[in-house]
């Protein structure tokens, strides 16, 4: 599971997809990334 992986609770995962939140540092973004095994440009490339 996400949350597991990156160590954050469900509540802020679910504030970051829905958009209300994504203040996260760096190395947060780098940690998430890794977690979904994805490059961080990705997480900020529209949907298509």
């Amino acid at each position: 599971m996400l949350t597991k992986a990156v160590g954050w609770p469900l509540a802020m995962i679910e504030d970051i997809e829905a958009a209300k939140q994504f203040d996260r540092a760096l190395n947060d973004i780098d940690q998430l990334c890794d977690a979904l095994a994805d490059h961080p440009f990705e997480l900020f490339v529209p949907e298509r």
